[in-house]
C-alpha cells in the first residue's frame, strides 16, 4: 500500500511540475505565432516565426507509473480494501487517462498521416518550422506558405488538440489528489485490521481467528468478482471510445481531402 501511495503522489508531482507546464508552453507558442502572423508587416524575423511554429508539431507524453496499482489489482489486494470511494477515484483517473490517450493518438495520427503530414508535404523539409536558420525566405513568401487553407486548418486543428490535451492532463491531476488521500486513509484501515489479526493470534483464540480468516477470504472473493465486473465494463467502454476515435479520424480525412481539392481548384 505504501508503494501505491508513493506512485500516485509521484504521478501527481510529474503532472503538476513538468507535464502540464510543458503543455502550457506549447500552447503559448501557438498563441504567440497566431498573434504575430496577423500582421502584414513583419514584427519578428522569419526564423523566429519558424521556431514558434514548431509548437504546432510537438506533443507531450504522459506515462504514469502504475506498476503498484496493476499489481494490487492482479493480486486482489485493491479489492480487499472494500473502499467504494477509493475505487471510484481509481475509475475517474483511468477514465481521464484514457481520454488523454485518445487525444495523444489523434496528435500522432495528425503528424504522421493527417493534416500536419499533408501540410509538411507542401514545403521543403525544415522550411515550415525548425530551430536552424531556413536560409533566404522572405516574410511575404513565408506568410503565403502559412496562409493557405491547408496550413490554417492544420494550425487550428493542432491548437484545439493541444488545448483539449491540457484539459485531460488537468483532469488526471485533479483525480490523483483525492486518490492519494483515500489511499492514505485505506492504509490506516489496513494497519487496524493487521493489529486485530495479531491480537487474535497472540490471544490464542483459534475460533475467533478462524472466523476472521473466513471473513477475509469471503471479502477477497467478493472483491475479485467486483474487479472482474469493473474490468469487463471498462473494456466495453474502451471499445466504444476506439470506435469514436476512428469515426473522428475518418471525418478529419474527409475535411482534409475537401481542403486539398478546394486548393487545387483555386490554383487551376
Amino acid at each position: 500500500m505504501t508503494s501505491l501511495i508513493e506512485d500516485f503522489e509521484f504521478n501527481r508531482d510529474i503532472l503538476k511540475n513538468s507535464t502540464i507546464i510543458k503543455q502550457d508552453s506549447i500552447i503559448a507558442q501557438m498563441d504567440t505565432f497566431f498573434s504575430l502572423t496577423k500582421s502584414n508587416t513583419p514584427l519578428v524575423s522569419v526564423d523566429s516565426l519558424r521556431k514558434l511554429a514548431g509548437g504546432f508539431f510537438r506533443s507531450i507524453s504522459f506515462n504514469p507509473n502504475l506498476t503498484s496499482y496493476n499489481e494490487a489489482v492482479a493480486s486482489g489486494n485493491l479489492s480487499l480494501l472494500q473502499n467504494k470511494a477509493l475505487l471510484e477515484e481509481f475509475t475517474l483517473f483511468n477514465r481521464a487517462y484514457d481520454d488523454f490517450r485518445k487525444f495523444e493518438e489523434a496528435g500522432f495520427y495528425s503528424f504522421y498521416s493527417g493534416s500536419s503530414w499533408e501540410l509538411r508535404k507542401t514545403a521543403k523539409p525544415g522550411l515550415l518550422y525548425g530551430r536552424e536558420p531556413a536560409g533566404e525566405i522572405s516574410y511575404v513568401e513565408y506568410k503565403k506558405l502559412i496562409s493557405s487553407n491547408l496550413a490554417q486548418n492544420c494550425f487550428e486543428n493542432s491548437h484545439n488538440l493541444a488545448r483539449n490535451t491540457r484539459r485531460r492532463l488537468l483532469k488526471c491531476w485533479k483525480s490523483l489528489r483525492p486518490s492519494s488521500k483515500c489511499l492514505k486513509n485505506a492504509n490506516s484501515m489496513i494497519k487496524i485490521f493487521r493489529q486485530i489479526r495479531q491480537t487474535l493470534v497472540i490471544s490464542g483464540n483459534s475460533v475467533k481467528y478462524l472466523k476472521y480468516a473466513i471473513g477475509e477470504i469471503i471479502l477477497v472473493v467478493i472483491g475479485i468478482l467486483i474487479a472482474l465486473q469493473i474490468n469487463t465494463w471498462n473494456e466495453n467502454r474502451k471499445d466504444r471510445i476506439s470506435e469514436a476515435i476512428y469515426y473522428c479520424k475518418f471525418l478529419e480525412d474527409v475535411d482534409q481531402d475537401q481542403a486539398i481539392l478546394l486548393t487545387q481548384i483555386q490554383k487551376s
